[in-house]
């Protein structure tokens, strides 16, 4: 399915190309030179190419402050708009920098912005054109370019369209290496294609009213997937307190220790409580030097990052990154078995789980929940893989204990699990991939 991003700048392109609105041949073309040589592809009869510079009235970067010594102050100024300030679509003062009053009104004349000009970041963060339409004093940082839009040969509103598709052109050909920016003057040679002003207008608002649908579609789509966590998050916690499937009290108990003292909640009575120590061999990853090529670049080894849940979800089936048979040395216990539950003990992504479809290593932020020899025919490692996935909120509780988020392999082996009979157990992870399933059709 393609994704609302991607959606928009299909809907740019074919505005760009002239083939969002029906097009009126009827309609003089504006009255600006046009360029006729090595056009980027073919517009519509009554289409010009024109370069931005003859497009627009000016074009100017706004205030430097380091360069101007401008005296900041820390409330009853004017503020300073900068490229974190508009990066939403919209200008918000809310944590932005203030200068004097002194220092506006001698450089208001020539920083000032007037009404529908726009916005277009140029170095960094390049991009996010947004039209001013305020009307309170302020100003706007170097980073900045202030556009002056030609109501004679351009709607103010296409114009941020077009810069808003060259955005992604633009990147390509910034110059500098630490920072990345656009020049003024690559800018304005660059070539737009621009219809007849009134085709301009048909364009705009049949964009704007396209992308309204879409923003409409992915606030949809994120309360959807929010209702997809909740529902999911409950079919979990019915699962583990025993609940999601009728529970059958004939069924004998699995043979592990029992805990019977402290639990967090009531279980059947066939059901045992048992620490992650007695069940679990916890094994604790390893990262190994890389500043020794012996130990990388080969393809022994899988070894395991977030980023391979990032590139195909919690069930992994490949990695990313491989060590040598030599890096792993005498480290061949942390070599994680086929069919093992992975659990993130540390950092910000505490508490994030995955389960192995092959063999690999791990990094130090991962533990490896690989059931003991006694535990491994009792025990099926799907409802364990659905279990630690109820633990990410008392992990970030007990993680957060110190400066440095860190569950220890001891805290971790004290964790309780509620271990239902053999046959209980392949019932509820059943009932949750189906359930799982049906979620997923919402």
């Amino acid at each position: 399915m393609i994704s609302n991003e991607l959606l928009k700048k299909k809907i740019l392109d074919e505005a760009i190309h002239g083939k969002l609105v029906e097009n009126d041949p009827s309609l003089k073309p504006i009255d600006v030179r046009s360029i006729n040589d090595d056009i980027p592809f073919e517009i519509p009869n009554n289409w010009k190419w024109i370069r931005f510079g003859d497009l627009v009235k000016d074009c100017y970067q706004g205030i430097n402050t380091a360069g101007d010594k401008v005296e900041f102050v820390e409330e009853d100024g004017v503020p300073i708009i900068q490229v974190g300030d508009m990066t939403s679509g919209i200008i918000n003062i809310n944590n932005t920098k203030l200068m004097s009053y002194e220092d506006y009104d001698y450089y208001k004349d020539k920083y000032q912005p007037k009404y529908n000009d726009i916005f277009y970041c140029n170095i960094g963060t390049i991009g996010y054109p947004l039209i001013y339409r305020e009307n309170y004093k302020m100003l706007f940082h170097w980073n900045i370019f202030d556009i002056k839009y030609n109501e004679k040969y351009s709607d103010v509103v296409f114009l941020k369209w077009c810069l808003e598709y060259y955005t992604d052109i633009f990147k390509n050909m910034t110059s500098g290496s630490a920072m990345k920016f656009v020049s003024k003057k690559k800018l304005l040679d660059t070539l737009f294609p621009v219809p007849p002003l009134e085709e301009q207008y048909k364009i705009a608002n049949k964009i704007e009213e396209l992308f309204e649908l879409i923003d409409k579609k992915e606030k949809n789509d994120k309360e959807k997937e929010k209702l997809k966590t909740l529902l999911k998050e409950k079919i979990l916690d019915s699962a583990i307190h025993g609940n999601l499937v009728e529970n059958d009290l004939t069924l004998p108990t699995i043979d592990v220790e029992e805990i019977k003292k402290d639990v967090p909640f009531d279980i059947p009575n066939n059901w045992k409580w048992s620490m992650f120590k007695d069940v679990f061999n916890i094994v604790n990853g390893f990262t190994p030097l890389r500043t020794n090529d012996d130990f990388w670049n080969s393809n022994d080894i899988p070894w395991f990052t977030v980023d391979d849940i990032k590139s195909q979800g919690h069930i992994i089936n490949k990695t990313n990154q491989f060590i040598t048979k030599k890096a792993l040395g005498k480290n061949v216990n942390r070599l994680i078995p086929k069919n093992t539950v992975l659990l993130c003990c540390t950092s910000a992504t505490i508490g994030n789980y995955a389960l192995t479809n092959i063999e690999l290593t791990t990094n130090q932020q991962w533990n490896a929940l690989i059931l003991n020899e006694r535990m491994n025919k009792q025990i099926v490692v799907k409802y364990i893989y659905y279990y630690v996935q109820t633990l990410r909120k008392k992990m970030l509780i007990d993680g957060n204990s110190t400066t440095f988020p860190f569950i220890s392999l001891k805290k971790l082996g004290d964790y309780l699990i509620p271990i239902p009979p053999l046959e209980q157990q392949k019932k509820i992870v059943e009932k949750i991939e189906e359930c799982f399933k049906l979620i997923e059709q919402l």
